[in-house]
């Protein structure tokens, strides 16, 4: 009898790429650059919270 389940084998993850090395940043009008830059910037990580957002009463109360 085991102790400890059967796991699963690690899961391969792609290379990390530079999205600067797949990206032209540097060709283009002022607007396509633009675009491409808020892109970049601003259209990754929705789902992770504002650092500066205070956790609410509820949450602070749980990890008492």
């Amino acid at each position: 009898m085991d102790l400890f389940p059967i796991l699963s084998p690690p899961v391969v993850r792609p290379e990390v790429v530079m999205p600067w090395t797949t990206v032209d940043v540097e060709n283009g009008t002022i607007d396509e650059l633009v675009s491409v830059y808020l892109h970049l910037t601003h259209g990754a990580n929705y789902d992770d919270p504002s650092p500066w957002v205070a956790s609410s009463f509820a949450a602070r109360k749980q990890g008492r």
